[in-house]
């Protein structure tokens, strides 16, 4: 039996900018991470109890993350903009499989501004961090 491989995989950092549900493009990225859901575990477990027992708390704060080719000399960016504005927007990844599309969504913050090491035919980049501030969507497109 063959193995199914997968063609056309694509994936796209998009935010709403003006606020208005027009979605912008941010640009290349070489990697990203989308934010993850982590309820915090709520401890009920009585001194009788043989096992540990706990129930859902609230959802953890978490972060995302991508990698973008980053020039020291340009203008500034919208993302530092973001950055020093500390403002809320609206932020989505679209991954593309083909004719298939899965779109993440999620409000919040960029938190930071890291640039990554460069070395010999290395580019410059480097790593944006979102600070998630609402739930996350996963949509079929």
């Amino acid at each position: 039996m063959a193995k199914v491989k997968y063609t056309g995989a694509g994936a796209m950092v998009s935010v709403d900018v003006a606020d208005d549900g027009i979605f912008v493009d941010v640009g290349c990225t070489t990697s990203m991470t989308p934010p993850p859901q982590v309820l915090t575990d709520i401890d009920v477990t009585c001194q009788q109890d043989a096992s540990a027992d706990s129930e859902p708390g609230i959802e953890q704060l978490s972060q995302s993350s991508f990698v973008e080719p980053y020039d020291y000399v340009a203008t500034q960016t919208l993302i530092d903009d973001f950055y020093d504005s500390r403002a809320v927007k609206d932020w989505k990844y679209t991954f593309t499989k083909g004719t298939d599309s899965q779109v993440i969504a999620f409000s919040g913050y960029v938190s930071g501004l890291v640039p990554n090491s460069a070395g010999g035919n290395d580019p410059l980049t480097r790593t944006v961090t979102i600070t998630r501030t609402s739930g996350v969507t996963y949509n079929p497109v």
